[in-house]
């Protein structure tokens, strides 16, 4: 998972981000648990459970009996000599799917990101409906796929759901 500010339009500013907004805390902690990374003996996303090299928590969850690991690139280390962010691009780069959490009206490319890995991005923008706290909720497949897009609209407690599908 990434976090995309307003006009962050690439790769390396989007890693960059050292820290999570209150919104995408919020809706993190909806979808799963704030885990201890160290000792953690379940499924690790490729996470380092020794040394918090990666960190000392993430966020993890079961779902239709799968074991799902977070990497959460702004709570990942990240070293100041590295301007390229390699350890956080290969964790997220290196997942079959990305979500990213953006700023109200961000704008994202499909082809963000480098690697050939990631095959579909999962969007989600906070939004405010007659003063009520929604996420939207986008789909979008990468490369040569046929894009769908499909758009949820879930309340702060996901209590609940409307969609729309343009094809």
């Amino acid at each position: 998972m990434i976090y995309q500010y307003l006009n962050q339009i690439n790769e390396t500013n989007i890693l960059s981000n050292n820290q999570m907004t209150t919104e995408m805390e919020h809706f993190i902690n909806l979808i799963a648990d704030r885990v201890q990374l160290k000792g953690f003996n379940k499924y690790r996303g490729d996470l380092d459970t020794k040394s918090n090299e990666h960190g000392e928590y993430s966020y993890f969850t079961i779902f239709n009996n799968y074991q799902i690991m977070f990497n959460i690139a702004p709570i990942i280390p990240s070293d100041k000599n590295d301007q390229q962010f390699i350890q956080r691009k290969r964790l997220v780069a290196n997942s079959f799917i990305c979500i990213v959490f953006q700023e109200e009206d961000s704008i994202f490319n499909p082809d963000l990101f480098c690697g050939k890995v990631i095959q579909a991005y999962i969007t989600v923008q906070p939004t405010t409906i007659n003063d009520q706290l929604y996420y939207k909720v986008k789909f979008e497949e990468k490369h040569l796929f046929k894009i769908k897009l499909v758009f949820l609209f879930i309340d702060k407690n996901m209590a609940s759901l409307s969609y729309k599908i343009n094809n």
